[in-house]
């Protein structure tokens, strides 16, 4: 006789012909947890159907759990049919969160009843097998449906209660652990949650007007060009956001954000290229705590340790700066130019003899001489009007130093005296 756990029969709606509906009879007529031939027949009697099901039985498995198992808590088959194209199992569905499911249109209220499917201890049971639900995972789970501060022994009774969770060690490092992560902020004998993003909170709450102000400022826009928007001064938008913003919760990315803005005064295209993810935050923090950092992005690149990489190269690179040799220097050709002689130990100069030179010296880093030195002026037009380099006939020039005058009048007489010809 062949028998499976009762809520695994939705599988079938995976592997026969058999419609979600009948499987869903099936289900709620059945007593007990296990389907056995003689269960199936007195719910549908001894009938086509009910032959096809006992003889699909043994396709049936257990190693995952259909969408269709949904119908459960009364899930509309549409809802259904929507979450099936997008996720494969009550196994990937479970570890969504509402955010992520309103983006495919679906209402709150089939999002409680989604949240009961997996939060009820009678269907937990049956499918506790197929999915593992972590302790940590438990925890964070309620931690991100919290709103500001709780105590801790009410969180730990909540989740005890809820989910029969006895483990206290187990809790309490858990917590420690994601305080240390910067996702919550223990004070004193409770918890205060921090916020996942900024962007979802901004938008879940953007019917209320001073958050619509907030988020329209964050995205870019002036003090004036808001108060334009919104009809009213550029002052009294100023006041709405500086009274507003501090309401606002402490988000999970926040402190870490503080600590580099705090210091350094970042462009808006670095801050763009650093935090990709959460564009908003940077410019929150900046209003929040009116800040102004009293170092530059030359110092972030250098004290980050991004000279010889890509992001810091792009950073000096804006600033018109590059590194040569732990030295830094502006992008010009006068600079760059004496740093190639001094390098080489050039004196003197032919201008066409050191043209690709310069050129391979240059893009060791990364730096183009036609198109960021030159920008349409001629190599030897550049080098005539290079005030360190004095012309001495037939467009020949010498690097003048005053403290290699010695080095610099010996390579001139040895010049003098290869052309000279006579006693």
């Amino acid at each position: 006789m062949n028998f499976t756990n009762k809520i695994f029969l939705f599988n079938l709606c995976e592997c026969t012909d058999i419609s979600a509906r009948t499987i869903l009879r099936l289900y709620k007529g059945l007593p007990g947890s296990y389907v056995t031939e003689k269960a199936i027949k007195e719910v549908l009697g001894d009938t086509n159907t009910a032959n096809i099901i006992i003889k699909a039985l043994p396709l049936v498995s257990n190693d995952y759990l259909s969408i269709f198992s949904l119908l459960i808590v009364d899930i509309n088959i549409s809802i259904i049919e929507i979450l099936r194209s997008n996720y494969e199992s009550i196994s990937d569905l479970h570890t969504i969160n509402r955010t992520e499911l309103k983006l495919l249109n679906i209402q709150n209220r089939t999002l409680d009843r989604i949240e009961f499917f997996f939060n009820s201890k009678e269907i937990r049971d049956q499918i506790k097998d197929v999915i593992k639900v972590e302790e940590t995972e438990i925890i964070i789970k309620e931690l991100i449906k919290l709103e500001g501060f709780i105590k801790i022994n009410d969180f730990y009774n909540l989740i005890g209660k809820k989910y029969g969770f006895k483990n206290i060690a187990a809790f309490t490092s858990v917590i420690n652990t994601l305080a240390k992560q910067n996702k919550i902020k223990i004070t004193g004998n409770g918890i205060i949650v921090k916020k996942d993003k900024l962007s979802n909170y901004l938008e879940k709450h953007n019917n209320e007007r001073e958050i619509e102000i907030i988020h329209y400022y964050l995205h870019g826009h002036t003090l004036e060009e808001t108060a334009k928007k919104y009809g009213v001064s550029r002052q009294r938008i100023d006041q709405i956001i500086s009274k507003k913003i501090n309401t606002l919760p402490e988000f999970e990315n926040e402190k870490g954000i503080y600590d580099t803005l705090s210091v350094y005064k970042l462009s808006k295209e670095t801050i763009g290229e650093i935090y990709v993810s959460e564009p908003l935050v940077p410019y929150y923090v900046k209003a929040k705590y009116k800040l102004d950092a009293p170092k530059d992005e030359i110092d972030y690149v250098i004290e980050h340790n991004l000279i010889d990489q890509p992001e810091g190269i792009k950073i000096l690179k804006r600033n018109n700066c590059v590194f040569i040799k732990d030295q830094l220097y502006r992008i010009s050709f006068s600079s760059l130019f004496e740093k190639y002689l001094d390098d080489n130990r050039i004196i003197s100069i032919k201008p066409k003899e050191h043209l690709n030179s310069f050129r391979d010296y240059l893009e060791q880093y990364n730096i183009k001489l036609e198109e960021e030195l030159l920008k349409g002026i001629s190599f030897e037009s550049k080098i005539i009007h290079t005030s360190y380099l004095l012309n001495y006939g037939n467009n020949n020039f010498y690097w003048f130093v005053e403290e290699r005058y010695d080095e610099i009048f010996l390579a001139k007489a040895r010049d003098y005296l290869s052309n000279f010809y006579g006693f």
